[in-house]
């Protein structure tokens, strides 16, 4: 009788954990629509462009559960080196063209049915000042497929990226 309780209370227990995996379990254990050969957490923590990354989740106000990928990038800091002197021209930065890093952060929702959504995705320059630019991307799920599934890195076109820092860029913003 002991043995029969003692194998009825480790299924229970088993049972009882295996409803309990993380939001970040299930985003990183989950695959994409548009590629299911691999996982969303294999690819982005083997994804070239992140030198290092972070897995975290919380909650909104409103009650949404969001799953986030922090990830310092690497080629960006290399790239932006050739472009020094054409931002220093455009006078883009306001001459505050030191920069310091570049982090990409990928958000996904968790639904009610404990599937997610890829809903957002940008990039964040930090100058040594302290000073920030963002790039907001359309489509989350787009550089996903573009990027981090076919292991590229995002390479800066030098007129884009003068040009859009020219119009983007917020002075003191931090």
């Amino acid at each position: 009788m002991k043995r029969l309780l003692f194998g009825f209370s480790i299924l229970l227990i088993s049972i009882g954990f295996s409803g309990c995996g993380s939001n970040v379990d299930t985003v990183k254990d989950g695959t994409m629509n548009f590629n299911n050969s691999t996982t969303l957490g294999k690819a982005l923590d083997n994804w070239q462009e992140c030198s290092s990354s972070k897995w975290s989740e919380f909650e909104t106000k409103n009650g949404m559960k969001i799953v986030e990928l922090t990830c310092n990038g690497t080629s960006f800091m290399s790239q932006i080196n050739k472009y020094k002197d054409s931002i220093a021209s455009q006078n883009a930065y306001n001459n505050d063209i030191d920069f310091e890093s570049s982090t990409f952060v990928f958000q996904f929702t968790i639904n009610d049915d404990n599937t997610f959504d890829a809903t957002n995705a940008r990039e964040i320059i930090t100058m040594k000042s302290g000073k920030t630019k963002e790039q907001q991307y359309q489509s989350a799920s787009a550089v996903l497929e573009a990027y981090v599934y076919t292991d590229k890195l995002v390479h800066i076109n030098e007129y884009d990226f003068v040009r859009k820092a020219a119009f983007t860029y917020t002075p003191g913003k931090k």
